[in-house]
């Protein structure tokens, strides 16, 4: 069940909203998540992959989805995102909320998720950096 959590963490592609005149750039982020679990019995390594993030796309992703995952609500204020998401797994229901708060030429923030299942509630905490490197390709 961690180890589906983990993979459900990375699901960050959650947010399309569209905005005018903010101070976001758009282009090409390398993008750096950390994942920390209660109970974990060791400390996963960050992971780090580029994508092209756009106005329509401020929320950022990964290509490794699992769940039926829904935003609920997703907001932009300035230059923070902040987003709500629910996921169906097959261990039971993530629940979630999500922040990310872009400076210039970086950004850092985070998504909290908690799992109901069967066997229990479990939480985990992410978090997230970013750094423009330029145009997308």
């Amino acid at each position: 069940m961690k180890a589906k959590m983990v993979s459900i963490a990375f699901f960050l592609g959650l947010g399309q909203n569209a905005i005018a005149g903010q101070e976001i750039k758009e282009g090409r982020w390398d993008v750096t998540t950390s994942i920390e679990m209660p109970g974990m019995p060791v400390k996963l390594p960050p992971v780090t992959h580029s994508q092209c993030i756009t106005k329509e796309n401020l929320v950022p992703d990964t290509k490794q989805q699992h769940g039926d995952c829904v935003i609920s609500h997703s907001q932009v204020n300035s230059n923070t995102v902040s987003w709500t998401v629910t996921c169906e797994t097959n261990e039971g229901t993530m629940t979630g909320n999500g922040e990310i708060i872009y400076q210039s030429d970086s950004f850092k923030g985070g998504l909290n998720m908690e799992l109901n299942s069967p066997q229990g509630v479990m939480t985990m905490a992410s978090t997230m950096t970013g750094q423009y490197k330029g145009a997308c390709e």
